[in-house]
């Protein structure tokens, strides 16, 4: 199943509601109203929260035709959370009542939103859970990596944040991954460079 919107499918969107788009600076936070669905359509937004030392973690990462609303998928118990832009990015903002009415006689359309923003919340934050409840930063890279892999359909995986930043979602310190993420070469399990990765196991 398909959990993002395509390009294609967001133009349809836009075309036929005329949602206001939003431009996001690089490191500026979103406040969402509960009036709007949300739909990235350019850069990389984050999910974070930050405990009562400040410290920050990312939860959740979203991209080009991931949806989402004043409700984070993940409940935080001790601290804050927030939702920021990693990059220069643009959000569609759709008016809740005029998604409704457009979806409430085009049964396709319904199905393909329910299944892109009811499933598709509930799958990445169980998927989410999953790979952090891996017990050493192998599995856990391993797990996103072949997420990813089925994600973008591509052994070749583009990995979408800064290995800083896949750290800190992976729950370990950037140096601690770069490490492993050389044993794994060694060991045959991928191979590439930057930020382009291959599985090949």
């Amino acid at each position: 199943m398909d959990f993002f919107f395509t390009h294609s499918e967001v133009n349809t969107l836009r075309s036929a509601l005329h949602p206001r788009i939003a431009e996001y600076k690089k490191g500026e936070n979103i406040i969402p109203s509960d009036s709007y669905i949300y739909v990235v359509t350019e850069g990389l937004l984050y999910l974070c929260t930050e405990n009562e030392l400040y410290e920050r973690s990312i939860l959740r990462f979203m991209r080009p035709g991931e949806l989402f609303t004043a409700n984070p998928s993940f409940k935080i118990y001790n601290g804050i959370s927030y939702i920021t832009a990693k990059n220069n990015s643009k959000i569609a903002l759709f008016l809740r009542h005029e998604l409704e009415l457009f979806l409430s006689d085009r049964p396709l359309w319904r199905e393909r939103f329910d299944e892109v923003f009811y499933t598709g919340l509930r799958e990445r934050g169980l998927m989410t859970n999953y790979i952090l409840h891996r017990r050493t930063i192998r599995s856990r890279l391993l797990c996103f990596l072949r997420d990813e892999s089925a994600i973008q359909m591509s052994d070749k995986i583009h990995i979408p944040m800064p290995y800083s930043d896949l750290a800190d979602y992976l729950a370990t310190e950037r140096t601690a991954l770069m490490k492993e993420i050389n044993k794994m070469k060694k060991d045959g399990i991928i191979s590439g460079e930057k930020r382009v990765l291959s599985l090949l196991v």
